[in-house]
């Protein structure tokens, strides 16, 4: 695979990402508000951290 091609799938994954990201945020904010946002960003935080306990650091 050419690099040209190999970052244009790069790219589109990346754009593609960002676009579910927004529509994510979106949902909850329509559905919660900005309190629902923010426990969503709360929890997300909370597993990262887990995550990285778990794995050892």
């Amino acid at each position: 695979m050419s690099l040209a091609k190999a970052s244009l799938w790069t790219a589109v994954s990346t754009l593609v990402k960002i676009g579910a990201g927004l529509l994510v945020v979106k949902l909850l904010a329509v559905s919660f508000g900005p309190a629902g946002v923010g426990q969503a960003s709360n929890f997300r935080q909370m597993i990262t951290v887990l995550g990285g306990l778990a794995g050892g650091g």
